[in-house]
C-alpha cells in the first residue's frame, strides 16, 4: 500500500524547499519501506542542497522490529531539478540496526504458566548498531559497531541502557531510569558510569514529582557545569534547577534574588488567548487566616503550616532516596522548620510582559507592561 506525499517548491523569496515522501506498508499495515528527497536553497543562496534517503523495516511473527536499515545521501548543485556531481553518503544517519533477544526475560509472575516465567516477548534486549556501508563491518575490531543492551523491570519499564564497542567485555552504562509504584518515571541518571563523591564525576539527573491524579507537577534537574579558563578546565559543579507545574495555567521556575519567575496562561474556553510573565517572592508563605482549616470529618482543624512542612520533609526524603539509588551523596536541604504566617502578601514582584495569541494565525503580539 504505497503512499506518496509531494510538497511543491517555494519561490526564491520563501524559506523551505521541495520535498517528496513515499511509504509502503504490508498487509498488516506495518511500515516496510520509506523513501524521500528534499531540494532547497543553500546558505549562500546561489545553489541548491539535495538530500535523499531510503528506509527498510523487517519484522518477526510477533510484529517486533528485527531490522531497520537507512541510507542517507546529500549533494549540491546549481539546479533545483538535477544533480551534476556525485551523491555523498552521510554516515551519521546511514545505519543498520539489528534488534535481538526478544522474549528472553524470566520473571516469576503469578498467572504465567510458561516454564520460563514471564518472558516479555515484545521487549528487545539488544540492538546492534553499525554503519550502512558496503563491506561493513568486522564486529570484533571495528569501533563503529556498537551494541546497546536494555534492561527492564517486571512491569516492562526500561530501567537501564548499556553500550559496548566491538566485542569489549566491559559495558558503559548510558542511562538509568527509576519508576514509582504507578509505573511513572521517577528519575533519570544520564551519567551513571561516572564515579560519585568528592573529586569524582558528575551525574546529570532529573527527578519528577506527580500529584494524586498522575500529573507531573515538579521537575528537578541537576545539571553538570564545567568552568574553563584559557581552554583548561578549572572546575566542575552541579547546578540544580526546577520547574513547577501547579496547574495547566501556570508554569514557574527559580528567578533572581530568591524570586520565582512564572508564566500564567489565560484561556477563553479551551483556547489560550494570552500569557503573562512575572515574578513573585511570596512562594511558600502562609497568610495568618490560612493557619487552621476546618476539618470536614469533624476532627480537629488542620494546621496548614505543619501539614505543609510534613509534606516538604517527605519530598526531601524522596529526593535523597533517588540520590541513594544513583549512588550519589545525599543532599542537605535548607527547609524552614518554623513557618511564620504573615498578615498579607507583599507585591514586590513584577508582571513584565503579556503575550496575546492570535487564533487566526501563528503570530503573537508582545505588550510590555509596568
Amino acid at each position: 500500500m504505497p503512499t506518496a506525499l509531494p510538497v511543491t517548491a517555494p519561490t526564491d523569496v520563501q524559506i523551505g524547499g521541495r520535498s517528496w515522501q513515499e511509504y509502503t506498508s504490508d498487509d498488516l499495515n506495518r511500515l516496510t519501506t520509506a523513501s524521500g528527497n528534499f531540494v532547497g536553497r543553500n546558505d549562500n543562496g546561489v545553489g541548491f542542497n539535495h538530500s535523499k534517503y531510503t528506509l527498510a523495516m523487517s519484522y518477526d511473527s510477533q510484529h517486533n522490529i528485527t531490522s531497520k536499515i537507512q541510507n542517507h545521501e546529500t549533494a549540491t548543485s546549481t539546479s533545483a531539478t538535477a544533480v551534476a556531481g556525485a551523491w555523498t553518503q552521510v554516515e551519521q544517519t546511514s545505519y543498520n540496526l539489528n534488534y535481538q533477544d526478544y522474549g528472553t526475560a524470566n520473571f516469576d509472575i503469578a498467572g504465567y504458566n510458561s516454564s520460563n516465567g514471564y518472558t516479555q516477548p515484545h521487549a528487545p534486549r539488544k540492538i546492534v548498531d553499525q554503519p550502512n556501508l558496503a563491506g561493513c563491518c568486522d564486529a570484533a575490531n571495528d569501533p563503529r559497531v556498537k551494541t546497546k543492551t536494555f534492561e527492564y523491570d517486571a512491569n516492562g519499564n526500561q530501567t537501564r541502557i548499556l553500550s559496548t564497542i566491538c566485542t569489549a567485555t566491559v559495558a558503559d552504562t548510558l542511562r538509568v531510569n527509576l519508576w514509582d509504584e504507578e509505573n511513572r518515571l521517577r528519575a533519570i541518571d544520564l551519567n551513571p558510569s561516572s564515579p560519585s563523591g568528592g573529586g569524582g564525576g558528575l551525574h546529570p539527573i532529573a527527578i519528577y514529582t506527580y500529584d494524586a491524579g498522575g500529573e507531573r507537577i515538579i521537575k528537578q534537574n541537576a545539571t553538570s557545569v564545567a568552568i574553563y579558563e584559557n581552554a583548561l578546565q578549572e572546575g566542575t559543579t552541579i547546578k540544580t534547577d526546577f520547574m513547577l507545574y501547579p496547574s495547566g495555567m501556570l508554569v514557574a521556575r527559580p528567578g533572581e534574588n530568591g524570586a520565582l519567575s512564572y508564566t500564567k496562561h489565560y484561556f477563553a474556553g479551551s483556547q489560550r488567548v494570552s500569557s503573562k510573565i512575572g515574578t513573585t517572592t511570596n512562594l511558600g508563605k502562609f497568610l495568618q487566616e490560612w493557619t487552621l482549616i476546618e476539618n470536614s470529618s469533624g476532627e480537629a482543624p488542620i494546621n496548614l503550616v505543619s501539614t505543609s512542612h510534613n509534606q516538604l520533609t517527605v519530598a526531601e526524603t524522596g529526593v535523597n532516596h533517588v540520590y541513594t539509588q544513583f549512588n550519589m551523596p545525599t543532599q542537605t536541604f535548607s527547609s524552614n522548620t518554623s513557618f511564620v504566617p504573615i498578615a498579607a502578601f507583599t507585591a514586590t514582584g513584577t508582571a513584565t510582559e503579556i503575550y496575546y495569541f492570535h487564533t487566526d494565525s501563528a503570530s503573537v503580539t508582545l505588550v510590555p507592561t509596568k
